[in-house]
């Protein structure tokens, strides 16, 4: 049998009633959970995954940091499901969350929380419904109240029922009356998708007489391949409809595809003696090490006036790091610098570079980790919090 070692994304003020299924590590604040892996999951469960477990009653999402084949305690739950296909922490992150934990004193959870995408945490809500008829003659004035309010509405979320009849919820429970699920709440940030139609035959049924037809083919006939629905409607004056009309005639085809929303879509010399001396240094200090966990790293501090040229090193070192297929992180101290950085690097590094800080929209943050974490983007230009972007080759941090 083999066992997982989960985080589970609970305050410890909660965790702390589970002790059956608890197990600590010896300084005591990296509080896991053992969870046994089912068969099915088995060979697909990987260090920094994101999971689905049972705690309690509830159902909530977890990180896998520890596999095993032993328990430390005798009963186990077995994890119910892997949230995404990729881990989601690596073991360079994991290993930085610990180091977090151990030196700042904080829940192992809440240093790993730091590396994982926005919007990513689904909070589990609580859905109320009716079960049976009820007898009126046996309910108070807010019992009355909130089972004419299901009756219409149908089923509730606990947390949009006013405060005043959520005294009323328990009592009707425990009566069998009412019933309590939990399920997670939507993701509030999910890769983007748009629609695209493709031409599949370019001759129109005998049926389908409307002029927006014959436009809609017009159209993609003199496109190389499957165009934007948003471009169709605009060039043609159609509308949703027709387009179904023509996939269920066979003469077109809607396709669905990702795209990344980038942060960047709107934005697009010969070295001193000293410059040079600096960045042969860096280099050599980086050059051998082939990932972060080879020994020590390598540290350097640049000491000029404004204007001296240390960007400029900045900008080489990056460049030599980039040619063997490693990546790098350029932290700026506030976001107001961010766009000048931008200006810098987007001119020397074209479609490379990907920003991350807080106020950048959520689904652009989102995208960009993924990005990041597909290996998709070279540099990462942002504020403190972008030194957890999770580049699989990280070799250089400014």
């Amino acid at each position: 049998m083999k066992y997982a070692e989960v985080v589970v994304n609970t305050p410890l003020a909660v965790s702390s009633r589970h002790t059956e299924l608890q197990a600590l590590s010896p300084s005591g604040r990296e509080r896991t959970f053992t969870y046994s892996v089912p068969p099915p999951l088995a060979d697909r469960l990987a260090l920094g995954h994101l999971v689905w477990v049972p705690f309690g009653a509830r159902r909530l999402q977890g990180i896998v940091v520890g596999l095993g084949e032993l328990s430390p305690v005798e009963e186990t739950k077995d994890v119910e499901e892997i949230i995404d296909p990729q881990p989601m922490i690596s073991p360079a992150l994991l290993e930085l969350a610990r180091w977090i934990a151990r030196t700042y004193v904080c829940p192992l959870n809440d240093a790993l929380q730091l590396m994982l995408p926005p919007g990513i945490e689904q909070p589990i809500e609580i859905i109320l419904s009716l079960a049976r008829e009820i007898p009126r003659t046996d309910l108070n004035q807010r019992q009355a109240a909130l089972v004419d309010r299901l009756i219409r509405d149908g089923e509730t979320r606990l947390r949009e029922l006013p405060r005043e009849l959520r005294s009323a919820v328990e009592p009707l429970v425990a009566r069998g009356w009412i019933v309590k699920r939990a399920q997670p709440a939507p993701r509030r940030v999910r890769p983007k998708h748009i629609q695209s139609v493709r031409l599949v035959q370019d001759s129109l049924p005998k049926g389908l007489r409307s002029s927006f037809y014959a436009a809609v083919v017009g159209f993609l006939r003199n496109e190389p391949g499957p165009v934007w629905v948003s471009a169709v409607y605009a060039a043609t004056g159609c509308k949703r409809n027709h387009l179904q009309t023509l996939e269920k005639a066979g003469v077109v085809a809607l396709e669905e595809e990702e795209i990344w929303r980038d942060s960047l879509a709107s934005r697009t010399p010969r070295l001193t003696p000293e410059q040079t001396a600096a960045c042969d240094a860096i280099l050599q200090g980086v050059a051998p090490r082939g990932t972060l966990s080879d020994g020590p790293c390598a540290n350097f501090l640049l000491h000029g006036v404004t204007g001296s040229g240390k960007t400029e090193i900045y900008l080489r070192s990056l460049a030599e790091i980039l040619e063997v297929g490693k990546q790098g992180i350029v932290l700026v101290p506030e976001i107001a610098l961010t766009a000048q950085t931008i200006r810098r690097f987007g001119a020397r590094f074209p479609n490379r570079i990907a920003v991350l800080h807080s106020r950048l929209a959520l689904g652009e943050r989102y995208d960009t980790w993924r990005r990041c974490r597909d290996g998709a983007v070279d540099v990462v230009i942002g504020s403190r919090s972008a030194l957890f972007a999770p580049l699989p080759h990280l070799g250089l941090i400014v």
